[in-house]
């Protein structure tokens, strides 16, 4: 479960602040789709990063799966980025030189999974995305539709707790549009949670519950029209196709253990051959990609100074979690 309260962050503009958001309070249960709705300016994105642990807030608290995410280090914050939560950007923000497989085995890589574990997971999720008969092609081998199915199942992979999709159908035609949102769908059947961050209002509107930010603050929500809407999302327990009870313990999200804090991934890697230093170094925070995809949206947010030494902090981890 996700859980916002009074989040606040403020950016220095000359002498002007500009509140990029201005005390949401947001809470997002397991196994809903929720679509978080804006134009440029809104403060979708700087939500999402914040609830992607790439950003911290200025004021307030978030909670993933009942921990505080402020009470973590970086270090910390990094494991649960690549253990809970699956990321799907705009841009695909795949390495041209690594096939389908190679791109979507790199979380897993990072999480010390053996050899036979990632092939049978790999080859599992691209199933899922139906693209078992491009494992072996590269990114410019495959259709921008294709590539972003490469994308989903590269965040399907490591098996999180939250999907978060930023302006997925972004860079697509209409037919891939269509079959993005199509599998988007069947995630959520399957009891994923899912948050998509959009601008349009025809894809917003192919989620159960829809969120609309304007100038940092959220003016409306679906789920406060139909109370029942969350109550109406699809989990493994009430899923006929998904395999699971709902007295089932898997897939049920857990807190990271000290175990889990006190590990050292690069001692734990089994690196395949054909990657390089640098796709080692990527594979280690998969998530490092996201200053391009910070780039991409740098038109939404105001180019200013942050106010706090928190978004400073915030911007050493992204770049050292880059190198």
């Amino acid at each position: 479960m996700i859980e916002l309260h009074d989040i606040r962050k403020i950016y220095q503009l000359g002498d002007e602040e500009v509140h990029a958001l201005d005390g949401v309070t947001l809470t997002i249960r397991d196994h809903e789709f929720v679509a978080i709705i804006g134009a440029s300016g809104s403060g979708k994105s700087t939500l999402m990063n914040i609830i992607g642990c790439l950003d911290t807030a200025d004021e307030g608290t978030y909670m993933i799966d009942g921990q505080e995410v402020s009470d973590l280090s970086e270090r910390q914050q990094s494991i649960l980025r690549n253990r809970k939560i699956g990321f799907i950007f705009q841009q695909f923000n795949l390495l041209p030189k690594l096939t389908a497989y190679e791109n979507v085995e790199l979380p897993l890589i990072y999480q010390g999974v053996s050899a036979h574990e990632r092939k049978e997971r790999v080859l599992e999720a691209l199933t899922k995305v139906d693209l078992a008969h491009r494992v072996h092609h590269r990114p410019n081998q495959l259709s921008g539709g294709q590539q972003q199915r490469v994308a989903v199942a590269r965040a399907l992979v490591t098996r999180p707790s939250l999907i978060l999709a930023d302006e997925p159908t972004g860079n697509l035609d209409s037919h891939s549009t269509k079959d993005i949102m199509n599998l988007l769908q069947d995630l959520h059947k399957q009891g994923n949670t899912l948050v998509l961050i959009t601008h349009d209002n025809e894809i917003a509107a192919q989620a159960p519950r829809r969120v609309r930010l304007f100038d940092g603050r959220i003016i409306s929500d679906s789920a406060a029209d139909t109370p029942d809407s969350m109550q109406n999302s699809v989990s493994p327990g009430n899923n006929p196709d998904s395999g699971q009870d709902s007295d089932s313990s898997a897939g049920r999200p857990e807190r990271l253990s000290d175990s889990d804090i006190q590990q050292n991934p690069d001692s734990s890697l089994d690196t395949p051959d054909h990657l390089s230093n640098q796709d080692s170094t990527a594979a280690a925070d998969p998530l490092s990609e996201r200053t391009a995809a910070a780039e991409n949206r740098s038109a939404e947010q105001p180019q200013a100074s942050p106010r706090s030494r928190s978004h400073e902090s915030s911007e050493n981890r992204n770049g050292g979690d880059a190198q």
